[in-house]
């Protein structure tokens, strides 16, 4: 794995970039090399190949990160806990209701049967109970990790969706010399609608400083036949506005002026 990491950040050829992403990306999928890829040293290597000089290069370490983020979002064996755990966590500290360690589970009714061992009577059976904890400690700490990575990197990815140097420009049907929007902003593009879709709540104040919303309703403009792009503008938008809080409804609303936007169109 160190290898591929290492040969997708300094290929020479498209070929090259592609193998090393490809075989990376079917890694991600299998649980235990999925735990290993995801850790905090390996995500800090892959980051690096946002910094790629050859956009191809850049390219395919996105495809990389959408493959991880994608299986770390599913439910099944790669899951670690809720994602929402970390949104509790910090909405929620001080709420005693239910609360371990910042995460909040699902309690039966209080007038409801129990089953053995879940009674609050610290004088009981509770054998099982010190292991859980520590499990769930760990997997907390894993969770943020990797989203302190992920929060880390967007401001490189929403650069990425903005840099206008050396654009490309093709002819078609229906104008000559069209400027082109690209198969790397379009993976760049992928990636945050990934993150709105699994990890809104938690890395919202990263998005609204990074202005990316701002940049993403700029691009409807400068690629108005641009429908694939359209396609996922809108899909970040409404994960967005979903999951995203108080903070994100009025960074999309009100500051960026949407209606007013949708209205002129």
């Amino acid at each position: 794995i160190h290898k591929l990491i290492e040969h997708l950040r300094r290929a020479k050829a498209i070929e090259e970039y592609w193998n090393s992403s490809a075989i990376l990306c079917e890694m991600a999928k299998f649980g235990p090399l999925f735990e290993f890829l995801s850790s905090p040293e390996i995500m800090d290597k892959i980051s690096i190949g946002l910094e790629n000089a050859d956009e191809e290069g850049i390219k395919y370490t996105l495809k990389l990160y959408n493959v991880i983020l994608k299986e770390y979002s599913r439910d099944g064996t790669n899951k670690r806990i809720n994602i929402s755990a970390l949104q509790d966590e910090e909405e929620g500290e001080n709420d005693g209701e239910n609360d371990m360690l910042g995460l909040r589970f699902d309690n039966q009714a209080d007038d409801g049967p129990r089953e053995r061992n879940t009674s609050t009577d610290k004088s009981g059976d509770q054998s099982g109970s010190n292991l859980s904890k520590s499990a769930i400690v760990k997997e907390t700490e894993k969770e943020k990790q990797f989203m302190m990575n992920i929060s880390t990197v967007i401001p490189l990815v929403v650069q990425l969706i903005k840099d206008n140097e050396n654009p490309k420009f093709i002819d078609t049907s229906y104008q000559e010399n069209v400027k082109t929007f690209g198969s790397m902003k379009l993976e760049a593009v992928e990636m945050i609608k990934v993150i709105t879709s699994k990890f809104c709540p938690i890395v919202k104040d990263k998005l609204i400083k990074t202005g990316v919303y701002e940049i993403l309703f700029g691009l409807f403009e400068k690629y108005p036949n641009n429908s694939m792009l359209h396609s996922k503008i809108e899909e970040i938008i409404k994960f967005s506005l979903k999951s995203g809080g108080e903070e994100i409804v009025e960074e999309i609303m009100y500051r960026q002026q949407s209606i007013k936007y949708i209205l002129e169109l």
